[in-house]
């Protein structure tokens, strides 16, 4: 009886959050939907009047970047580079000329069913011009400027070491802007710990304008291996369509649209207000990328089976538990160490399935939730790691910073750099599920992937699980504090 009274109490509880919220965002309604819609439709007026200017004056050769979910990513800011990695050890030596050959005959030529090319994408550059970000065709553009070998002497041997600390901080800096800003680096000849062969890796980096990783991953299992999109062994494939009735969706956008304001301002604040040892105001712009030791995707899976949580859940609990051995043995400054001791906020960087198709595009969006990070059994610890990432099957923010993304990218360049400089948290973590088995891209059997995205305003951390065949590996990217004391130095 004391536990129906207790779980009554808790449900009433619930609801009488909810129904405040509502309430809240009903009131801020009536103040956000119309600035919204009026800025909404002005904008849309200057852009088609920007458009007809630039058909006039550059005959078709400059337009305006459609997509804002993509445009947003043109945000600058010191330390902010917009460069996403994503890296395929490879067994065999790749010869460059036969592989610039073929990126461009099962790429850049690949032709959709509607005889369209989507990956023409890859040869337009981001262009300023009136205010707003423009796509131009590079028309001198050579695949050579984009393929090529990592300048090394021939026959000198990469260490892992240099891989890490020499040549990603080198790759992740911005490239030119007078060309199509994407290159693939090849690299021959790597010595990576866990490997006792020696590897080439090739590691395509790109704006993250272009494409979001999971279009990324489409375009390499759709154009670089044999049996293409059907035969791929996704363990997620982003173009399934999800098994969700018409009318939860119906409920859930109904969700979304009545905590839409709440939501919106909510977004905005977390952005602004995140204080803990993690998130980063000043820094230097240097970067340390590392990845973890291969971790067998079994284990994690008995794990998950033993305590009823999925894998995400098993990988997070984790990680509340490695951040709270950091604390343990390297306290934060006493004005932040509130914001670490019970909870850490995590930014959780998920894409918005299903795709349509393959055309590369940004379809991610961003999710708040708060690991707990107290001293608990690590049972516990699952257990209260899984009621948080529970709470986000409903969250709002999932379905609206994706439409903040694309409704404030259609606007001119000042908008999105102010509003940017609220995006962002002090941990990023994504789960990237890559392949269930060995595969060989271009012809080339590769043992391993990794990935990494560009770290937003204040982000210091950015975690991506990636598994791989049967192995997991958790690759990290942490950024440098520009002023620090001795205490800081060592804790962060």
């Amino acid at each position: 009886m004391q536990n129906f009274a207790t779980n009554l109490c808790l449900t009433l509880g619930c609801f009488a959050i909810v129904l405040l919220k509502v309430i809240i965002s009903l009131l801020l309604s009536i103040v956000i939907f119309p600035v919204f819609i009026v800025a909404g439709v002005l904008n849309e007026l200057v852009r088609y009047f920007v458009a007809l200017l630039l058909y006039i004056k550059f005959r078709g050769k400059l337009t305006l970047v459609p997509a804002g979910a993509d445009n947003i990513w043109n945000y600058k800011r010191f330390g902010n580079n917009r460069t996403c990695f994503l890296m395929a050890v490879c067994d065999k030596p790749i010869e460059l000329e036969t592989h610039r050959a073929q990126f461009v005959s099962k790429v850049l030529n690949y032709l959709m069913p509607d005889g369209t090319k989507p990956y023409e994408k890859l040869t337009h550059i981001f262009t300023p011009k009136f205010g707003y970000n423009c796509f131009r065709r590079d028309e001198s553009f050579d695949i050579r400027n984009h393929i090529k070998l990592y300048p090394k002497p021939a026959g000198i041997i990469t260490e892992e070491s240099e891989l890490l600390s020499v040549i990603l901080p080198e790759l992740s800096l911005d490239m030119n802007e007078l060309k199509p800003q994407w290159e693939e680096v090849i690299i021959p000849q790597v010595q990576l710990k866990d490997e006792a062969d020696l590897k080439t890796i090739r590691i395509f980096r790109y704006h993250h304008g272009y494409l979001d990783g999971a279009s990324l991953l489409l375009m390499w299992a759709n154009c670089m291996t044999e049996g293409g999109q059907t035969e791929f062994p996704y363990p997620v494939n982003p173009l399934k369509p999800l098994k969700i009735s018409k009318f939860i969706i119906f409920l859930g956008n109904l969700y979304c649209i009545v905590l839409a304001s709440f939501t919106i301002i909510k977004s905005f604040y977390i952005g602004r207000a995140a204080k803990n040892r993690f998130a980063i105001n000043k820094y230097s712009g240097k970067r340390h990328y590392g990845w973890s030791d291969k971790i067998d995707v079994s284990l994690i899976k008995r794990i998950g089976v033993s305590t009823k949580v999925s894998v995400p859940t098993v990988l997070a609990s984790a990680t509340a538990g490695a951040l709270r051995q950091l604390e343990t043995a390297y306290p934060s400054s006493p004005g932040i160490n509130k914001y670490v001791s019970e909870e850490l906020l995590i930014g959780l960087v998920s894409a918005r399935l299903p795709y349509p198709d393959i055309r590369p595009r940004n379809r991610f969006t961003v999710t708040h939730f708060h690991l707990p990070t107290g001293d608990m059994p690590w049972y516990q610890r699952v257990l209260k790691t899984n009621e948080e990432i529970l709470k986000l099957v409903w969250e709002p923010a999932f379905h609206l910073n994706y439409f903040l993304f694309k409704f404030f990218g259609r606007f001119p360049v000042f908008v999105i750099q102010n509003i940017m400089e609220s995006a962002g948290n002090p941990i990023s973590f994504s789960n990237v599920p890559m392949t269930n088995r060995k595969i060989s891209f271009l012809g080339n059997p590769t043992s391993e992937c990794a990935g990494w995205a560009p770290l937003l305003t204040n982000t210091g951390i950015l975690m991506i699980y990636h598994f791989c065949i049967i192995a997991l590996k958790i690759v990290m990217l942490k950024r440098h504090f520009l002023v620090y004391d001795d205490k800081r130095k060592l804790t962060n």
